[in-house]
């Protein structure tokens, strides 16, 4: 897993705790990051 990927479920992972659900916004992330790390992008 990535470092960009590992830093998006820290702040999934945050923002459920304080009471966000997120789930398609989740999944919509990390569709993004994967897109972002095969491009090439580091976090």
């Amino acid at each position: 897993m990535s470092e960009l990927a590992l830093l998006l479920e820290e702040y999934l992972a945050t923002r459920r705790a304080l009471g966000n659900r997120l789930v398609l916004p989740g999944r919509l992330l990390k569709r993004f990051v994967a897109f972002a790390v095969q491009d090439g992008v580091s976090g």
